[in-house]
């Protein structure tokens, strides 16, 4: 789901650079506002996990591949500002030194990933999660594949605009594709988010920000 530069044209290049540099300048402005210096380890860790996550892709039929995204997973641990912050630095080193994505195209594909994953889909999730609180695990599991979903969409909203693609006869494959990594993705965050309440329940009662 990362797009690599030249894929996109200026006018969708410029705007989503303004979106997302801009939204990076307001959520470390909101980070350093509240931060304990003791939760910096944290955001360290956290942000080569996603590194880690994102870089290991899976074969699909058709010649394709696909990844985990783990923004919505540490949104739940961090919030959304600190989890976009992070996604984005994981998104622009993974650009820098592995080629994974483009550095120009680094406000498309941090719209792309890191805000849906983690500040919509943590946002999405607070709306749901009180309205019924019974059905957390449930919530969980929409959301992280709903995050995936939306971020392959706006992917192809911005090529198709591009002239790249036809929206038309690109909409099957690529959902078809993030389908798949969605329903992983869910079952991922849901096990992942299990298994910290069983064993380090206290990271789940970190501050949000």
């Amino acid at each position: 789901m990362h797009i690599p530069d030249g894929f996109l044209d200026l006018k969708t290049v410029s705007a989503t650079n303004v979106f997302s540099i801009g939204f990076l300048f307001y959520s470390i402005k909101k980070i350093t506002k509240k931060l304990n210096p003791e939760r910096i380890p944290l955001l360290g860790l956290s942000c080569a996990f996603i590194f880690t996550l994102e870089v290991i892709s899976f074969p699909l039929p058709g010649g394709t591949t696909v990844h985990l995204s783990g923004a919505f997973f540490i949104s739940l641990i961090l919030g959304p500002f600190s989890g976009f912050f992070i996604t984005f630095i994981s998104l622009f080193v993974q650009a820098l030194i592995l080629g994974h994505g483009g550095i120009l195209t680094i406000g498309a594909n941090s719209l792309n990933i890191a805000f849906t994953g983690c500040v919509m889909g943590y946002y999405f999730y607070k709306f749901f999660e009180e309205l019924f609180p019974s059905f957390k695990t449930m919530w969980i599991f929409i959301i992280s594949f709903l995050t995936l979903i939306t971020g392959s969409l706006l992917l192809l909203i911005e090529l198709t605009i591009s002239g790249k693609i036809l929206f038309s006869k690109s909409l099957f494959p690529v959902l078809f594709a993030h389908t798949i990594a969605g329903i992983i993705e869910g079952i991922f965050t849901v096990s992942a988010i299990s298994f910290l309440q069983r064993v380090k329940p206290e990271i789940l009662k970190t501050q949000k920000i």
